[in-house]
């Protein structure tokens, strides 16, 4: 059996890009990964099949795959970890979209189909998760469907797909209306909530991180940059506030104890939402999903008790909001979250906004629109534009845009 690290190499996965879930599970998941791996026989793939109703070209390829994957003992082991951190491990999936691909496992099976096969795996995950659930049937079929389509032969391999799609097989996640539901647990690290006892407003504080001069990105190594400084008194908390356009602000702010406190521990349970693409995209739309997904999790899922709504999307991305007109969706979509800095990726403004996930060139870059132009002139200019994330309270979905930016804390520093 090989190490994680020889693994990885076989795989064609490079260390510096492995996705933290496949190490943190590897050492259990070796312990655990059973002599026979019945995913890979014919019985389970004609039943995968049937389930997910695959067109004959997709099935062969399917065949094929799992056929070249059992008869490779490091292609096993590889195949186990996959099917393992998914669908059995302890970690949440986050960040799937980001999932190096295995090159080298094409040259094993003749062609991208490796997490096709891990992700047909889990057709017995999604039957008992259908089985167990009150879900209505029409929201389960659609599901069922995300599946279909993203296995199918002529797409190759989608990497980014493993994630969504199995939390779709777990019963995790959920297309209801304009809006993708997940639920798991906020992945905001090095801050801190503070709440009001006054006036019950909410300030983000930053409690680590070394940020550029803007506040806007975490500091490059040999950056110029200045430290988040945190404090604890034996009557207050000193640190630089967020702002909730989006970035950590130069100064300081004393915080005191009989007028703010923690009103809940991070990590916490925590909605997170995405927003599909091709659709329809208007505040109209995005409110009643969210009105509509209350009302669905009180009734199917009532002891999941979110504390926050979380989205990290190229939609919330502070740099593009002067590329914007203050009554666009885009924009009055922003203006519901309170942002946050948190260094993600390009990927999401190439591969959404400009449909072009490999530019080489952002000199070719798509200039159809004018938001496309906009945001092509800062790239060619050397500005930074990346994803981005925010948050609003669960309690807050249906406050007035502008909410956060609005409060009385902020006012001051205007």
């Amino acid at each position: 059996m090989l190490t994680h690290d020889a693994l990885m190499e076989y795989a064609g996965i490079p260390l510096e890009k492995e996705n933290i879930h496949l190490r943190a599970t590897f050492d259990e998941a070796m312990r655990r990964m059973p002599a026979d791996l019945p995913w890979l026989d014919e019985a389970f793939i004609k039943e995968s099949a049937e389930f997910y109703s695959l067109d004959e070209k997709t099935l062969a390829l399917y065949r094929t795959s799992a056929s070249k994957i059992k008869a490779n003992e490091n292609m096993r082991q590889l195949f186990w970890l996959f099917y393992y951190t998914i669908y059995e491990g302890p970690q949440p999936l986050f960040h799937s979209w980001f999932w190096p691909f295995p090159e080298k496992t094409v040259d094993v099976i003749g062609s991208r189909f490796f997490p096709n096969v891990v992700l047909l795996s889990g057709a017995g995950v999604h039957k008992r998760m259908i089985a167990s659930t009150t879900v209505p049937e029409k929201i389960l079929k659609q599901h069922m469907k995300s599946v279909s389509h993203t296995v199918r032969a002529e797409f190759g391999a989608l990497m980014g797909m493993l994630g969504p799609c199995a939390l779709h097989q777990k019963g995790r996640q959920f297309i209801l209306g304009r809006l993708n539901y997940e639920m798991g647990e906020s992945e905001i690290s090095k801050f801190m909530f503070l709440k009001n006892n006054k006036t019950g407003e909410i300030v983000l504080i930053a409690t680590e991180g070394r940020y550029r001069p803007d506040g806007f990105f975490l500091a490059e190594e040999n950056e110029e940059g200045f430290d988040a400084a945190y404090t604890v008194s034996t009557d207050r908390y000193i640190a630089h506030p967020v702002h909730p356009e989006g970035y950590i602000m130069k100064n300081t702010y004393d915080f005191l104890y009989e007028d703010w406190y923690s009103p809940f521990p991070l990590p916490c349970e925590t909605q997170h939402v995405h927003i599909p693409a091709k659709k329809p995209f208007t505040m109209d739309l995005i409110m009643r999903s969210l009105k509509y997904y209350r009302r669905f999790i009180k009734k199917h899922f009532p002891t999941f008790q979110p504390k926050i709504i979380f989205c990290d999307s190229w939609l919330l991305s502070p740099q593009i909001a002067d590329c914007l007109k203050d009554d666009s969706n885009i924009m009055r979509f922003m203006r519901k979250f309170y942002l946050f800095p948190n260094n993600l990726e390009k990927f999401g403004i190439y591969y959404f906004l400009f449909h072009d996930a490999d530019c080489k060139d952002d000199k070719l870059l798509a200039e159809d629109t004018s938001l496309q132009r906009k945001v092509k002139a800062k790239l060619l200019a050397g500005e930074r534009v990346e994803t981005s994330c925010g948050f609003m309270l669960w309690d807050d979905w249906d406050k007035p845009e502008g909410y956060y930016y609005e409060q009385e804390f902020f006012k001051k520093f205007k």
